[in-house]
């Protein structure tokens, strides 16, 4: 029977790496050798586990086993894919770090290079069929379990084996570590992990624990946190949400459009739904729940209306300049849509169009004139044939002047709740 993939179940699984190393690794039920180590690149900031490294009997060269071909991972055994096990015998390259040989047992310095302890144990989150570093651990109790001397741990009151973790998020990127030198470095959460993008950050959350979860959507602006809260998975969306004010909820759902404020409320407890949508501006709230109670919606309910509205007369270059400055703060910025002096839609033009075009021309010379446009009054299914058949990424929303007044994106027309 073939295994299956590690963690593509949508769950994730924690290991700690002291349990792992010396996990029997199989071939075809054949044991070939011994979990020795794991591979991670030491440049990214959630690191993801590029190579398991086989230790063989007899002085049988060290098997270096892509990730890719693994088949199975557990605390019991390892299983690799294929049996050709001499394409293994190379050494990566590049900025690889051994986490059991160079991370473990290394100091850990705060930012003012201050020691404040050492790493005993590595903590590992298997999402989505990856393995990433989620955590180094502080606990010296872990040490004791190391020595097979796990009994002194359980001698101790429960509050003084609380474990101590530091998620790898506040970790600087990993330089010169080798066995026997480095140190490990600590960095500031506002200079290093709120510079990720939304979707990474996403990642980040999902594998840090409660606290350290709320911490870092604390200190996010309520522009990122909104972008952040609709890439993570709905466990970790309820948590975030219970830990977070009601006053601030609605700042952040304020850079939400109104499906994907639903999507999000679908998934809380009658009661914190309810509290959600007594806060939401009064503009909003029926949208939200007219979409979270009925299907057939209209486009007025599930429009955005941040758009990126430029004049026709203006360059390809002075577009750009006007593209950085406004599509942060736009819910749509595929398209570049061309107005006139009282915002009648002229014409559109894809944001690819728009990098290779000439900086020199003007938007009216390069924009579609033909454009797919849909009425305020239409409905959701209707909107949805228009995607299927035309497959893009957003359509604008006229009223009968062509003036535009929103657009409704492709994944707010396909967001289906659950019932």
């Amino acid at each position: 029977m073939a295994a299956i993939p590690p963690g593509v179940d949508g769950s994730t699984r924690f290991y700690f790496l002291n349990d792992l190393i010396g996990t029997k690794v199989l071939v075809q039920g054949k044991k070939v050798g011994k979990l020795g180590d794991l591979l991670v690149s030491g440049n990214d900031a959630i690191p993801g586990v590029t190579h398991i490294v086989v230790a063989r009997p007899f002085g049988t060269p060290t098997l270096f086993v892509p990730w890719e071909d693994v088949a199975s991972f557990s605390e019991e055994e390892v299983v690799l894919a294929k049996a050709n096990l001499e394409t293994y015998v190379a050494e990566p390259s590049g900025s690889a770090v051994l986490l059991n040989d160079y991370v473990k047992d290394k100091k850990v310095l705060d930012i003012a290079n201050r020691e404040v302890e050492i790493v005993y144990d590595i903590r590992l989150a298997l999402k989505g069929g990856r393995l990433y570093v989620s955590d180094v651990d502080l606990n010296r109790q872990r040490l004791a379990r190391r020595l097979g001397m796990d009994f002194l741990a359980r001698n101790k009151p429960e509050h003084a084996v609380h474990p101590k973790m530091v998620s790898w998020a506040y970790v600087q990127p990993l330089e010169n570590l080798s066995s026997l030198s480095g140190d490990i470095h600590l960095r500031i959460l506002k200079e290093k992990l709120l510079d990720l993008p939304p979707m990474d950050l996403a990642d980040v959350l999902e594998v840090m624990d409660h606290a350290q979860r709320v911490q870092v959507f604390d200190a996010l602006d309520n522009q990122t946190a909104a972008q952040v809260l609709g890439e993570t998975e709905p466990r970790v969306q309820r948590e975030i949400l219970a830990s977070t004010s009601a006053e601030r909820v609605e700042k952040i759902f304020a850079h939400l459009s109104p499906a994907e404020i639903a999507e999000i409320i679908s998934i809380l407890p009658r009661d914190g739904s309810r509290e959600i949508l007594e806060a939401l501006k009064k503009d909003i709230a029926p949208k939200v729940h007219q979409i979270l109670t009925e299907y057939d919606v209209p486009v007025s309910t599930l429009a955005v209306h941040r758009l990126l509205l430029f004049p026709g007369d203006l360059t390809v270059d002075d577009a750009f300049k006007r593209f950085r400055l406004q599509a942060p703060l736009s819910d749509v910025t595929m398209y570049v849509y061309v107005t006139g002096t009282e915002q009648e839609l002229r014409g559109v033009v894809d944001i690819n169009e728009l990098l290779q075009a000439d900086p020199r021309s003007r938007l009216e010379q390069i924009m579609t004139r033909t454009v797919v446009t849909v009425a305020p009054s239409m409905l959701r299914d209707e909107v949805e044939a228009l995607f299927r058949k035309y497959h893009f990424r957003a359509i604008p929303v006229v009223d009968q002047s062509r003036h535009v007044v929103g657009a409704v994106r492709e994944r707010d027309a396909f967001l289906h709740l659950p019932t």
